[in-house]
């Protein structure tokens, strides 16, 4: 038997070469954090005192190793992920990918395979600003300024992805733990509000 302590609702692992035993042996390489893609734009337009400015970025073809999983879906842990509860197998034909919910795991369900892997292909708006250049004449009247421009803009506004957790843009500090995501600091969305001025 494959898996003798498993029981229903626990993960099931493939015996990759065949001889009926899970072991090392059936280790495989999974995965690439090696994006296909790599693409961003920039799109400028203006009209009159108007103007705006757009900036995009995002990768295709890439595999994230999600960490989260592991860390907020364990129900031997406290601050799980609602899905642990609300998706978690319950009877037989369920088709999820939450294990059913047990304080034990004799099967080690949460042993490094496939179900850690996602797609890591996103479309990030990284960067939108609207602005308005204030006429010559009005701005000389002032008799304080040359020039006068205000602006409004926003970043990290939207992401286009499958990727379910935190943020697909993780950060990759060197080549050994590229395509690793473990629950790091989502990049902020930020607003801000400013003003270009030339005396």
């Amino acid at each position: 038997m494959l898996q003798p302590l498993a029981e229903p609702g626990d993960a099931r692992f493939r015996n990759l070469n065949g001889d009926n035993t899970l072991d090392s042996n059936d280790r495989d390489y999974i995965g690439n954090p090696n994006p296909d893609v790599i693409y961003g734009g920039n799109i400028e337009l203006g009209y009159k005192g108007i103007d705006f400015a757009l900036y995009f970025q995002g990768v295709a073809g890439n595999d994230i190793w999600v960490g989260t999983k592991a860390l907020l879906r364990q129900t031997s842990i406290t601050n799980l992920l609602a899905e642990t509860y609300t998706d978690a197998w319950r009877n037989p034909g369920d088709k999820t990918d939450v294990f059913g919910i047990t304080r034990k795991d004799d099967n080690d369900n949460y042993r490094n395979s496939s179900w850690y892997v996602q797609n890591g292909s996103f479309c990030k708006i990284k960067t939108i600003q609207i602005g308005y250049t204030f006429p010559k004449k009005i701005v000389e009247a002032t008799k304080v300024f040359s020039s006068l421009r205000l602006y409004v803009s926003g970043e990290n506004l939207f992401t286009f992805t499958k990727f379910k957790y935190m943020d697909p843009e993780v950060p990759n500090g060197n080549a050994l733990n590229m395509g690793i995501e473990n629950l790091g600091y989502p990049n902020p969305r930020t607003f801000t509000v400013g003003v270009n001025v030339q005396f």
